[in-house]
């Protein structure tokens, strides 16, 4: 872990020039001062697009949020996108086992799916092997893999639904900054 102890200051603004450990490290620009820090900071300067590092004359760190309310509002839909894919593709919970549920394992099920379903159309129903996501094989019958295939299907519509939702409450153009900080998918 790094810690930095010196941190160049721009003198109008505070905003956080360059940090460093070492005081022979240290370049002061014109304008700029040097503070030292009242506790060493860990994980700085990295700090996140639209957010600017500032430093007050006792040496304390903070990060300034400096983005706008729209684009706020865009972080907050890739936030919530990114969970939802994730919530899409977690493991799927059956009757019949825990099945991985990535990408190309819901073309697994879906294809087990048809194949069941067509074979059972044609009169030849047979039961399709599948294994899970503890490495146990189970043998389902088209009714069971249709159940799967089902269960799958329900979640990825459930899991696009709430997404809506919270995509128009990010977007509501009477929702403020705090109302968009708070908005997540629940436990």
């Amino acid at each position: 872990m790094i810690f930095f102890t010196y941190a160049v200051v721009e003198g109008g603004t505070g905003a956080v020039a360059s940090l460093t450990d070492n005081v022979g490290d240290i370049h002061i620009p014109v304008g700029h001062s040097v503070i030292e820090l009242v506790e060493p900071q860990s994980g700085w300067p990295a700090t996140p697009p639209g957010f600017v590092l500032t430093c007050d004359t006792a040496g304390v760190l903070t990060q300034q949020d400096t983005r706008t309310l729209e684009q706020v509002r865009d972080d907050k839909w890739s936030e919530l996108k990114a969970t939802r894919e994730d919530r899409i593709n977690a493991p799927l919970p059956t009757p019949f086992g825990t099945f991985e549920a990535g990408p190309k394992q819901q073309d697994d099920i879906k294809g087990a799916v048809l194949l069941s379903q067509t074979l059972a159309g044609m009169g030849t129903p047979t039961d399709i092997d599948f294994t899970l996501l503890d490495n146990t094989t189970v043998s389902l019958t088209p009714t069971q893999m249709t159940t799967v295939g089902l269960l799958l299907g329900q979640r990825v519509q459930q899991t696009h639904a709430l997404s809506r939702t919270l995509r128009s409450a990010v977007y509501d153009p009477a929702a403020e900054r705090q109302d968009v900080d708070a908005i997540h998918w629940p436990a």
